[in-house]
């Protein structure tokens, strides 16, 4: 059991860790016009892997192979992707990141690597921009920032990771099976959550190669919240009224809202919202809320009475759509070094 329970805290660190860096390169890497697609597309495989464990555990659920149990073997899939991938870094197939390469002083190879992924006018924009700073801010100014346009800037970065962790969408995931089998037989309900999780990987895969180009970030933002609001209220009343139907069509609502905006939207926001010499810290920082705000509802979720849960989603929601309309901007074909301006007001250095 300690060995199960290390080996599975390693195997959430390495993923927490994963999903910052890879948000960050994502963002640092891309041209502003397709940085939209390529930084919410993270959320697109996360939902691939989700939709794949959910059908492996349907058709895995009660098999055994030379010993294994089923919760065995699902843990041994998990170790395919992680190997392909490691092999591919390993191989160099990946550029280092330009922002990180003119944050450290390597302007030259920052020149080429700009060269070999944006388009000409940008890489000269992003070279020519004044930079704030010529290194990483300290922990200091992420916890406690003293230049005003970084507090906005991390402000409005921590608003889109508390209503990405507030949603709780991971708790909803983890504990959908059982809350629909309250209202319905459990094979019955393990069968339709299969079926949500499709729905939620579709939706993604929508928002993230069309919502994305078709919408601003703080529209996503704003619809999506709101939309959930809304869904979390009638899955607390189908809850209460005992009603099979209205929880489906309400989680549904909710999963596809959710993978049409703040889903993939955090993931691209998040780090695109800060410049470089925060960037690193501050979307630690802020996917850290999110790790947190998950484990929290994943904790209390099961320990208090399903509709005052249910109802608590309400309330994150309501809350969430507030703050985003009131703390984050548009950032949409911005490059990266010109974030700076978006927050900038009359005083501002």
């Amino acid at each position: 059991l300690i060995i199960l329970i290390v080996a599975r805290a390693m195997m959430g660190a390495a993923a927490g860790g994963g999903i910052v860096t890879i948000s960050i390169y994502l963002a640092e890497t891309s041209p502003k016009a397709s940085r939209g697609v390529m930084g919410s597309m993270e959320e697109v495989f996360i939902n691939l892997g989700i939709f794949v464990g959910s059908l492996w555990g349907k058709l895995l659920f009660d098999v055994t192979w030379h010993g294994f149990a089923d919760w065995q073997l699902m843990f041994l899939l998990g170790l395919v992707l992680p190997i392909v991938s490691a092999v591919a870094i390993g191989l160099g197939l990946l550029p280092e990141s330009p922002r990180y390469l003119l944050l450290v002083g390597r302007r030259e190879d920052a020149e080429a690597t700009l060269a070999l992924l944006c388009p000409r006018e940008e890489a000269q924009e992003a070279l020519a921009a004044p930079r704030s700073a010529e290194a990483a801010m300290p922990w200091t100014e992420i916890i406690n920032p003293t230049d005003p346009i970084h507090r906005r800037m991390l402000y409005a970065a921590y608003v889109v990771a508390f209503a990405f962790g507030a949603s709780g969408v991971s708790a909803l995931i983890s504990y959908g099976p059982g809350l629909l089998a309250l209202t319905m037989p459990a094979e019955t309900a393990v069968s339709v959550f299969v079926g949500l999780a499709f729905a939620k990987l579709v939706a993604t895969a929508v928002g993230s190669l069309w919502l994305v180009w078709a919408f601003s970030r703080r529209a996503l933002l704003l619809g999506s919240v709101a939309t959930m609001a809304v869904a979390s209220i009638g899955l607390t009343h189908g809850y209460f009224v005992g009603s099979a139907w209205m929880q489906i069509v309400a989680f549904a609502i909710y999963l596809v809202a959710f993978g049409c905006g703040i889903g993939p939207v955090a993931y691209l926001f998040i780090p695109e919202v800060l410049e470089s010499t925060i960037r690193s810290k501050g979307a630690t920082f802020a996917f850290g809320v999110i790790r947190l705000m998950a484990t929290a509802w994943l904790a209390v979720f099961p320990l208090i009475a399903a509709g005052l849960a249910l109802m608590g989603l309400v309330a994150a929601n309501v809350m969430s759509c507030v703050l985003i309309f009131f703390c984050t901007p548009e950032t949409s074909g911005v490059v990266l070094e010109g974030v700076r301006d978006i927050f900038r007001k009359k005083g501002d250095v």
